[in-house]
C-alpha cells in the first residue's frame, strides 16, 4: 500500500510540475513547448476507461480527460529537449 501511495504522490508531483512549466512557457512564448497528444485512459482488455482512473479523477471532482490534449511523464521523458547527464566522483 505504501508503494502505491508513493507512486500516486510522485505522479501528482510530476504532473503538477509539468503543468506549471507548460502554462508558464505557453504564456511567455505563445506556443507549445512539449508535443501535445490525445490522452488515452482506455484499457486494451475491455476498451473502457479503467476503474482506477475513474476513481482517481472522481476523488478530485474531475472527469477522466480521455481524448483531450495533454502530456504524460513517460512521453515527456522521451522528448529530445531532455538530455541525460551523469556525474562521476
Amino acid at each position: 500500500m505504501m508503494a502505491f501511495l508513493l507512486d500516486i504522490i510522485t505522479f501528482l508531483q510530476i504532473s503538477f510540475s509539468t503543468n506549471i512549466f507548460r502554462i508558464n512557457y505557453n504564456c511567455a512564448s505563445n506556443s507549445k513547448y512539449f508535443t501535445q497528444h490525445n490522452l488515452n485512459y482506455i484499457a486494451a482488455e475491455n476498451h473502457a476507461v479503467s476503474q482506477y482512473w475513474l476513481d482517481f479523477y472522481s476523488e478530485y471532482g474531475l472527469k477522466v480527460p480521455q481524448g483531450q490534449l495533454g502530456s504524460h511523464p513517460n512521453n515527456l521523458s522521451l522528448d529530445d529537449k531532455f538530455t541525460y547527464k551523469a556525474f562521476l566522483k
